[in-house]
């Protein structure tokens, strides 16, 4: 039977609902251009006898047609009535197949949408907790200028104890001043109780507030690595071995170290053990944050202008208070301590044994920082537990790819043999550090792709050639043919490109669509994968999905590749972008102690 479609009339129906008998992309044509679409009965009977196979051929040709001649905004709207109309068995033979391909891509459209596992909770609550955070800081600010908790701990140096003197002076001058101010107005009794009472509060809240502190904010420009979800989020496959041993060992009372070679994911492996611990997936970890420092940016740090030694250490601990046991803190590159002579090493020991102040740590360093400067320093080894970093294999490297590719919300790749191709190229030789090598490549392409949409057009480029020829023969008398000729050329280049920037404007608009489209793919995989199969609206998502996904999606993607060539503009990654990239040679970067890249 030839793909047709007998869409049928009812007794007091529309003209639209007339009996015809057309090809089956144009009656689909018809039902998403007109006002009046059939019920679903009528165009369920009117595909009664067709295929899966040739319902398919059918929807083909009729997105090939749509892209052609409509605007890229009716294109979405189109494939909503679609399916609204189209029967689920007339798309697919096994409903629950969509349901197992819609699982499986879950995770890479939760990284796409930026969708984590506490999406559903209210979006009032970062807001809420960015207020608490930053009335607790007000808090520190006031009881670090007019509070009394530093007159409890040693002084550091004479300087230290002559400045805490005089802070004990400064304080009372001011209340001083405040009751000669206030007296007249209140009444010396009134006003000795009420700046008696104001002395007495910020001594106790001095004294109480670090051990009633209801959030941690810890200083030296500390990275919370357990926050709410943003573009590294999808780590959480890297390295699930290793990110076993670095649970098992903290909860044995040690400090995994991790050392590997430089770019081979050693902190993005942290990482991912922080997203794993925000998620609970770790027991005994589970509610605990994670926080980031850099050894080498606190070694920096100078000492207090009161003397005594680098003290970034005590702030730290002291701003865990009763937070302590439920925080751990990686610090990068933590050679960078014993590199220097500002006794960070020595303090590391201290804080670091068994009962110390800082119950769980991980330490990164590369294997030659690791023998320079780590291993000789026996006492601080100790604390330690070394756990080896290799290169990640093609399936991890896969999905740090993936978490690269999708910080741009453009589509650069529609292809995952593209992104194994990558691998193979970035492998082929054996000491290339994965995933870092990778990325680079990817990164080099992603460039390509921006720089190719916004590179010059070569009629403009010929035009300001022969504009400069027109300058310079029109100091010469006998020129005037020739600038003649070169001005015809001129409009005629200039007709040429305003037809380019009409087809580059179509183009981009429907490369628009495009990213738009995959969103939506990826939000119907969410709905699909996560909303209960008694939903309602299960079944229209899964028809949507199957529409985009199979259909539309594919189609698109040939037909941009088609037009972009023509345009000689390069829409998307494929093998040849890979080459070129790969054969770039990197500029040599020189390497600044203490800052490799991990």
């Amino acid at each position: 039977m030839s793909a047709a479609a007998t869409i049928r009339k009812g007794k007091t129906g529309p003209p639209q609902r007339e009996i015809i008998t057309i090809p089956l992309a144009t009656g689909l044509k018809r039902i998403c251009s007109t006002r009046f679409a059939p019920s679903r009965s009528s165009l369920s009977q009117s595909l009664k006898d067709h295929t899966i196979t040739s319902v398919s051929d059918g929807l083909s040709a009729f997105f090939a047609q749509l892209l052609q001649e409509s605007d890229p905004n009716r294109i979405l709207a189109s494939v909503e009535r679609l399916a609204d109309l189209i029967p689920l068995e007339k798309l697919t033979d096994d409903p629950r197949a969509i349901l197992t391909e819609a699982k499986e891509r879950l995770e890479r459209a939760k990284l796409y949408l930026k969708i984590d596992n506490n999406s559903s909770r209210s979006t009032l609550t970062p807001y809420l907790k960015k207020v608490l955070e930053g009335f607790i800081t007000a808090i520190d600010s006031i009881l670090s200028a007019f509070g009394i908790g530093d007159f409890f701990k040693s002084s550091d140096s004479s300087l230290h104890a002559d400045f805490k003197s005089h802070k004990v002076l400064s304080l009372f001058h001011i209340f001083l001043m405040l009751s000669t101010l206030v007296a007249p107005a209140l009444g010396s009794a009134t006003a000795g109780y009420l700046i008696g009472g104001i002395v007495l509060g910020i001594a106790a809240l001095s004294i109480v507030f670090p051990l009633i502190k209801p959030t941690l904010h810890l200083p030296g420009n500390a990275e919370e690595w357990t926050t709410p979800f943003n573009e590294k989020e999808w780590t959480s496959g890297i390295r699930k071995q290793v990110q076993k041993k670095i649970a098992e060992t903290l909860r044995r009372g040690k400090h995994p170290l991790l050392i590997g070679p430089s770019r081979v994911g050693k902190s993005l492996t942290a990482y991912a053990f922080a997203q794993a611990v925000k998620r609970g997936e770790h027991r005994g970890f589970k509610g605990m944050r994670v926080f980031h420092y850099s050894a080498a940016d606190l070694a920096k740090r100078k000492p207090s202008f009161l003397g005594g030694n680098n003290d970034i250490l005590d702030q730290i601990s002291n701003a865990m208070g009763r937070h302590r046991n439920n925080t751990i803190l990686v610090f990068d590159e933590i050679h960078a301590a014993c590199q220097t002579d500002s006794n960070l090493a020595e303090q590391f020991k201290q804080f670091l044994e068994r009962g110390g102040r800082f119950p769980h740590v991980i330490g990164i360093t590369t294997e030659e920082e690791y023998e320079r400067y780590v291993k000789p320093n026996r006492a601080l080894t100790l604390r330690f537990e070394k756990i080896i970093i290799e290169n990640s294999n093609e399936d991890e490297t896969f999905e740090v790819m993936l978490k690269t590719l999708f910080q741009d919300p453009s589509q650069h790749v529609t292809d995952d043999s593209v992104l194994k191709y990558i691998f193979q190229k970035a492998s082929a030789e054996d000491s290339a550090p994965q995933p870092q090598t990778s990325t680079d490549i990817l990164q080099k392409c992603m460039d390509h792709i921006s720089q190719s949409q916004i590179s010059e057009s070569p009629q403009k480029r010929t035009m300001s050639v022969i504009g400069e020829k027109i300058r310079g023969l029109g100091l010469q008398t006998d020129a005037g043919d020739q600038i003649s000729r070169l001005k015809e050329e001129l409009s005629r280049l200039e007709t040429e490109i305003m037809r380019s920037e009409q087809s580059r404007t179509r183009l981009f608009q429907l490369k628009a669509t495009f990213d738009q489209t995959v969103e939506n793919m990826y939000r119907m995989i969410w709905k699909v994968a996560t909303l209960a199969p008694t939903t309602r609206k299960v079944q229209r998502n899964q028809k949507l999905l199957l529409l985009l996904r199979r259909h539309l999606i594919p189609m698109m993607q040939a037909v941009l590749t088609e037009k972009s060539r023509e345009l000689g503009i390069q829409m998307f990654i494929d093998k040849s972008v890979v080459d070129m990239a790969a054969v770039e040679k990197k500029p040599p970067c020189p390497k600044a102690r203490g800052s490799e890249e991990h």
